[in-house]
């Protein structure tokens, strides 16, 4: 019965790895077609530092991606293993801390940004808009 429930584990974790596996492929795409600066937006204060920070994150994005695949691959081959593997059980926890850490690092640009980038913006935007009427 234990084995049944780590083989059920190797089933999830290579499966969690594959799904990270397509959020990187989706976050290199976003950081491809997102990061550069739009031309009609340059005139606003504050939207260079803004996308910047929106580069970071999907910069970030890509390397916790990258980690948590590498996490869960350590941990499928530990769950898939006759046995205990503990040479991969360390190296789950490892890469998981660089990937948690990668993660808490966007979190902090995407909450800078939201804080204190994004509300002159809208200021901005807003002014504009009313002016235009």
């Amino acid at each position: 019965m234990e084995r049944d429930g780590e083989l059920a584990t190797c089933v999830i974790d290579a499966t969690t790895a594959s799904a990270y596996l397509a959020q990187m492929g989706v976050a290199i795409q976003k950081a491809a077609k997102g990061c550069p600066l739009q031309d009609s937006l340059k005139s606003l204060p504050g939207v260079e530092k803004l996308n910047n920070n929106i580069c970071a994150g999907a910069v970030m994005e890509i390397i916790s991606s990258l980690f948590n695949v590498g996490a869960f691959v350590a941990s499928a081959i530990s769950h898939c293993a006759l046995g205990i593997n503990t040479q991969a059980l360390c190296a789950q926890g490892a890469v998981g801390v660089v990937a948690a850490t990668a993660e808490l690092v966007r979190f902090l640009i995407d909450m800078s940004s939201a804080c204190s980038e994004f509300p002159p913006i809208l200021e901005a935007i807003k002014k504009g808009s009313s002016r235009a009427r």
